[in-house]
């Protein structure tokens, strides 16, 4: 794998997963929201938008691995980061999810 693959693969998770992570901290009442009245949506969407990231994340690792053969140690190691990163994301911010 070369040097910019590599990088873009690392800018692809690393990037929207700090950032959503970022969203989803515990800011106060300074921090904006999504939604309107008195209702605040923020903690959901930016909680599915994390699952999903991360989600499609190791999915897509998972498919570059079984199909590139020559790409399937890096694949698999990007794989189990975001695994690793969907675990870190249900951990932490698994209840902002609206399974109620």
């Amino acid at each position: 794998m070369s040097r910019g693959a590599f990088f873009a693969w690392v800018i692809v998770l690393g990037a929207p997963t700090v950032l959503l992570f970022g969203l989803l901290g515990d800011f106060g009442a300074a921090s904006p929201g999504i939604g309107g009245g008195g209702y605040d949506l923020s903690g959901p969407v930016h909680a599915l938008l994390l699952f999903a990231l991360t989600g499609i994340w190791t999915v897509a690792a998972l498919l570059v691995a079984l199909l590139r053969r020559r790409a399937g140690g890096w694949a698999l190691a990007f794989a189990a980061v975001g695994a690793a990163a969907l675990l870190a994301a249900l951990l932490f911010h698994g209840h902002h999810l609206p399974l109620r």
